[in-house]
């Protein structure tokens, strides 16, 4: 108000001087006194330039006054219906404002939350308690060293002390290089964290589910290959025993029917051979042994059916695996030399078994054509899938690389410790 009362004032001292100099020219042409007169002229003229100068200086000022007040109630109007939350800090961390958003998502009545410390809104990433110590907190952090910082996992407590998801950013505010203050602007991202809950949950109940299925399956391959291997095993051992006898028995009587025991001794073997195949496709033998054993074994038969170079390195000693995780190991392996077999064109296989204190590892070279990554991760494929979900059933991990042109590495990791 100071400063528009010493205009006015100035601009009527102007009014003033304009109209004596007016005066004073009259009674300079009455009295013919010219040079006065001039000279009262010349001041009438610089009066009115300066009240012309002060009159567009005044309606600047105005018009910036006017254009300062819109754009405040501009912004008034913005923080009053921003979806987002908005708290304003001062330099101590001390709410100072808090827009109707915030007070909807927290639940405090605005003169609740004013004067309250941030902090004690705040809560850590682990959901049992506060922040162990202050400077831990990310908006006391940027009180502190001035820089902003984008949270998008945070967690503040509403006035019935729920816990409610937040994506925030705190920004800071300076003046003259010093901290004055402080913003804060949330949005409220419970829903979307509840859903993303539910949804891992349910995905972990699918592997879980998935899982058990696979151990039924095992099962049932067990005992299907069992039954095979000793029950048809069996008979068809006794058959041929029986031939030999017919053999033995016609030659005594002087029949020759050698060629046609010979021919059936053949397709008896042949139906043995076969039993001991479907026996070994379905569960093999050597997996009873240990992991190492079984690799070792498929290993070998890969190589007889398909003449590629295959090479196994692994400890001397059998691994202290559980039969479900040896068998989902080895299950990776074949899963592998499967795609390999359909899709590398490899000419060399590499497979690598080792464990410390706390993992399994299997690695699965091969030097073949290799696959874009970026394309095989949006087909429907459920070679690599199964590889993944086989071993994120027990914590584990399986990484997929591949150059085109280069081959492909297999790598899979399973916690040694855990159990489901």
């Amino acid at each position: 108000m100071k400063k528009r009362f010493s205009t006015l004032h100035v601009f009527a001292l102007h009014v003033g001087i304009w109209l004596s100099t007016q005066i004073f020219i009259i009674l300079a042409c009455y009295h013919k006194l010219f040079w006065l007169g001039a000279l009262a002229f010349l001041c009438s003229l610089l009066s009115l330039l300066n009240l012309g100068y002060i009159s567009a200086r005044q309606i600047k000022k105005s018009r910036q006054l006017r254009q300062l007040s819109n754009t405040a109630h501009l912004h008034t109007v913005l923080l009053h219906h921003a979806e987002e939350g908005i708290l304003g800090l001062c330099s101590q961390g001390i709410i100072t404002f808090a827009n109707p958003a915030a007070e909807r998502i927290l639940g405090y009545p605005k003169a609740q939350v004013m004067g309250m410390k941030m902090t004690s809104l705040m809560q850590s990433s682990n959901l049992g308690s506060q922040f162990s110590f202050v400077r831990d907190c990310p908006i006391m952090q940027t009180l502190d060293d001035g820089k902003s910082r984008h949270i998008e996992d945070g967690v503040f407590v509403s006035a019935n002390k729920s816990f409610v998801y937040v994506d925030y950013t705190i920004a800071a505010l300076q003046e003259n290089n010093r901290l004055v203050s402080a913003v804060v602007m949330f949005c409220d991202i419970t829903r979307l964290k509840l859903k993303e809950q539910l949804l891992a949950r349910s995905e972990q109940s699918l592997r879980k589910l998935n899982h058990y299925q696979e151990r039924v399956r095992e099962e049932e391959r067990r005992h299907i290959a069992r039954e095979v291997h000793d029950e048809l095993g069996q008979l068809l051992t006794a058959l041929r025993m029986d031939i030999a006898m017919l053999n033995m028995k016609n030659s005594a009587a002087g029949v020759d029917s050698s060629d046609d025991i010979n021919r059936m001794k053949s397709t008896v073997d042949s139906c043995i051979t076969a039993v001991r195949q479907v026996a070994s496709s379905l569960r093999p033998a050597a997996l009873d042994l240990g992991l190492v054993a079984a690799t070792d074994w498929l290993l070998k038969q890969y190589q007889l059916r398909s003449n590629t170079k295959v090479i196994l390195n692994a400890p001397e000693y059998e691994l202290q695996l559980n039969d479900i995780k040896s068998t989902a190991a080895f299950r990776v392996i074949q899963e592998s030399l499967t795609n390999i077999s359909r899709h590398a064109n490899a000419s060399l296989i590499t497979v690598t078994i080792s464990t410390n204190e706390e993992y399994l590892f299997v690695k699965i070279e091969d030097n073949g054509q290799g696959f874009d990554s970026n394309k095989v991760k949006y087909k429907a494929g459920f070679g690599l899938m199964g590889i993944r979900e086989r071993v994120m059933v027990f914590g584990g991990s399986a990484q997929f690389d591949s150059v085109v042109g280069k081959g492909t590495v297999v790598s899979i990791k399973l916690p040694l410790l855990v159990d489901i």
